[in-house]
C-alpha cells in the first residue's frame, strides 16, 4: 500500500499525459480528414471554373469569328 501511495502522483501524471496525447492525436486526425475534404472541394471547384471559362472563351471566339465573317 505504501508503494501505491508513494508513486500515485507519478502514475496520475503518466495517465494524464497519455490521455492528453491520445486526445491530441484524435483531434489532429479529424482535422486532417476535414482538410482533405476541403482540398477535394477546392479541386472540384477549380476544375469546374476552368471548364466554364474555357466554354466562355470558345463562345467569345465564335462570336468574334461570326462578326469577322459578317464584315
Amino acid at each position: 500500500m505504501e508503494i501505491i501511495q508513494k508513486y500515485s502522483p507519478y502514475i496520475c501524471l503518466i495517465i494524464f499525459t497519455l490521455t492528453t496525447i491520445i486526445i491530441c492525436n484524435f483531434i489532429n486526425h479529424n482535422l486532417k480528414q476535414k482538410i482533405n475534404l476541403i482540398e477535394k472541394e477546392i479541386d472540384t471547384f477549380r476544375q469546374d471554373t476552368k471548364s466554364n471559362f474555357k466554354k466562355i472563351n470558345e463562345k467569345i471566339d465564335k462570336l468574334i469569328n461570326q462578326n469577322k465573317e459578317s464584315e
